[in-house]
């Protein structure tokens, strides 16, 4: 299987009821160090955001991004 960087579980949320049910996708990202790999990561998963039909997502993860130069010592 190849490593395409999260894990994504979809399913429903269920309220009361099958009536009041929510589709729900929850992914767990482990983001690439190289920024070309990231590109092609963040594209794939706007590309899968895209084409779900989940009206609620949770995106969580290590991202391998940094705000300061001194993040990366």
């Amino acid at each position: 299987m190849e490593d395409k960087g999260f894990i994504l579980i979809v399913g429903k949320y269920r309220c009361g009821g099958a009536m009041n049910s929510v589709n729900v996708a929850i992914m767990n990202v482990y983001g690439p160090c190289s920024n070309n790999d990231k590109f092609i990561l963040w594209r794939e998963i706007e590309h899968i955001k895209s084409n779900e039909n989940c009206a609620v997502w949770c995106v969580l993860g290590d991202f391998n991004y940094i705000r300061c130069e001194f993040e990366r010592k």
